[in-house]
């Protein structure tokens, strides 16, 4: 019965095109190619051909809408914005990455024309920009990846820029626009370190947008530049024992933290100061394979005097977090219900151990699933992608064991198994979740070392 009624829904599909079409011709006959009247129709057959997959139909329609749209309205109408978005809609479904770039940046100029610039409508889709940029490093062909990154790299400064232009360099509502700054520049670090080719390909698109003054460090640290891009020598970043190429950056991206507790202490927000204490933290953190507990005591003394219970600061800090956070959160109750929403425990146990059924003892504590942006990126965790885009998306998983040190490094990683099976991924997975960096665990002002961890490590399969 099913099988039979396939060819009927065809055949419907197929007339009510027919009808469509042909009330098309007669409101062309008697108005024009440009009408309003021709909206209707032109909508109607753009969510059919939709509906029935033939996206390059769809995207011919809604097209055509634009043009009737801007002719009927103006060139810089609302109207034609949900156009422009059922346009990168269609363009995500049929895999087209590059339409969808071209799609944002137009929606990009029509909302700046619209609500003027810096406007927060703006700024809004200047993040979506950035968060399909940083997608792309993902899902992207691997030709272009860093190039997509030095996208995202650049909006980020200029979402920072706008956003001061908007409310003011020290207003509160610039703090998530820095943040994103700082994110940027420790997500450049981990890509210029980052293993395969996507290395050296970023070092080399770094040096063609900013020369190589971002890749020197101190000391002897320096990058060795040739005569022009195609010679041999022209990126080769040489750095002194234990640095990592392009460490500066990481630098910076402490001193905007300090900037943006700079401006929660200006507006006397303890808990906002609380928060960009650890979050400063997190970074130095980062920055350092040391300890930062002095940033995180001062926070939870801060928190204290904002009358944060003391119950609610031990379960934030009860066990390791993966690090950075992919967004800053002013208030204290925000940041604790992401972790607590993390941490809740499957239903259904982990898969079996390798060999061997596992030692429950090994999950007494569960600390969420952490998303790794790229196979070449196994310790970071991947930017928040379009809603879309990731329900798209066909992670793997692997359950992990590990322990995490008092100073958030990680060792005894064991990878309890994957789903799908995956044994060639074992070793990346051990390796990503081995150099992952995690903020410890902390009881009465201490570092505290966490045994029998276990996180849901997610991936996406290479190709």
């Amino acid at each position: 019965q099913h099988a039979a009624a396939q060819p009927a829904t065809a055949a419907d599909s197929s007339a009510s095109m027919a009808e469509y079409e042909a009330q098309l011709v007669t409101l062309e006959s008697n108005h024009g190619p440009y009408h309003q009247s021709l909206l209707e129709p032109l909508a109607l057959m753009a969510q059919l051909a939709r509906t029935t997959g033939d996206y390059a139909l769809a995207t011919e329609l809604l097209n055509r809408q634009v043009q009737v749209t801007r002719t009927v309205f103006g060139l810089h109408h609302p109207n034609v914005l949900p156009l422009l978005r059922q346009l990168m809609a269609v363009a995500r479904q049929r895999g087209d990455w590059e339409a969808v770039t071209d799609q944002l940046h137009h929606i990009r100029l029509q909302v700046a024309n619209i609500n003027g610039a810096p406007s927060e409508p703006l700024l809004n889709v200047m993040n979506e920009q950035l968060q399909w940029h940083l997608a792309k490093v993902g899902v992207g062909p691997d030709n272009r990846r860093a190039r997509s990154f030095m996208a995202a790299y650049r909006l980020a400064d200029e979402m920072h820029e706008a956003a001061e232009d908007l409310y003011g360099d020290d207003h509160p509502q610039t703090i998530p626009w820095l943040y994103q700054s700082a994110l940027s520049r420790y997500r450049l670090v981990e890509l210029l370190n980052a293993d395969g080719g996507l290395g050296p390909s970023t070092v080399e698109n770094l040096v063609r947008n900013e020369g190589g003054h971002g890749l020197k460090l101190l000391g002897r640290s320096n990058l060795r530049v040739g005569v022009g891009l195609n010679d041999p020598l022209a990126q080769v970043p040489v750095v002194e024992r234990g640095e990592r190429i392009g460490e500066v950056h990481l630098r910076y991206g402490v001193g905007i933290m300090g900037d943006i507790l700079d401006i929660a202490e200006q507006h006397e927000d303890r808990e906002t100061q609380a928060m960009a204490l650890i979050y400063r933290g997190d970074f130095q953190l980062l920055r350092t394979r040391g300890r930062s507990l002095k940033a995180y005591r001062d926070a939870v003394e801060l928190l204290r005097q904002s009358g944060i219970a003391e119950a609610d600061i031990a379960r934030f800090f009860s066990l390791p977090a993966p690090i950075p956070a992919t967004r800053f959160h002013h208030r204290f109750a925000d940041a604790l219900a992401a972790l607590e929403a993390d941490r809740a425990i499957p239903a259904e146990p982990p898969a079996a151990a390798e060999g061997q059924g596992a030692d429950p003892d090994e999950f007494a504590h569960y600390l969420g699933p952490f998303t790794a942006w790229e196979v070449d990126l196994a310790a970071v965790p991947s930017p928040l992608m379009p809603t879309e885009l990731e329900d798209d998306l066909n992670f793997s998983r692997a359950e992990v064991s590990l322990r995490v040190s008092a100073a958030g490094r990680v060792s005894r990683v064991k990878v309890l198994g994957t789903v799908p099976d995956d044994p060639q991924m074992v070793g990346r997975i051990r390796r990503g979740v081995r150099d992952t960096v995690f903020r410890p665990a902390m009881a009465e002002g201490k570092g505290r070392r966490t045994s029998n961890a276990r996180l849901t490590y997610r991936y996406l399969p290479e190709g």
